[in-house]
């Protein structure tokens, strides 16, 4: 268990900017996020999820999650670095679920 989740995690670190401009505020583009935590793993996911409708704040943090074609879950927290839309995400930012 703890094998896989170094073996995920050590591809883990990661930057991006994963933002859709909403009125005057700007909102995380949920997909581009769950694109961004698809590239974190050595092989393509059986799925990524990612919550629409949060807002980019500096500091905050939002949760995708993952599934493996083994069935396989984990929770990736994604922080955001400031309200433009740029996040960033750790190798402890990933853990393995259920």
């Amino acid at each position: 268990m703890l094998s896989q989740t170094r073996r995920i995690a050590a591809g883990a670190s990661a930057l991006g900017a994963v933002l859709a401009l909403t009125g005057c505020s700007t909102e995380i583009d949920s997909g581009k996020a769950a694109n961004l935590v698809t590239r974190m793993f050595n092989h393509k996911p059986k799925s990524v999820s990612c919550p629409t409708g949060v807002t980019a704040k500096k500091g905050g943090t939002f949760q995708c999650r993952a599934t493996e074609p083994d069935g396989t879950k984990y929770v990736i927290t994604i922080h955001m670095t400031n309200s433009s839309g740029n996040v960033e995400v750790g190798p402890n930012d990933v853990r393995q679920v259920g």
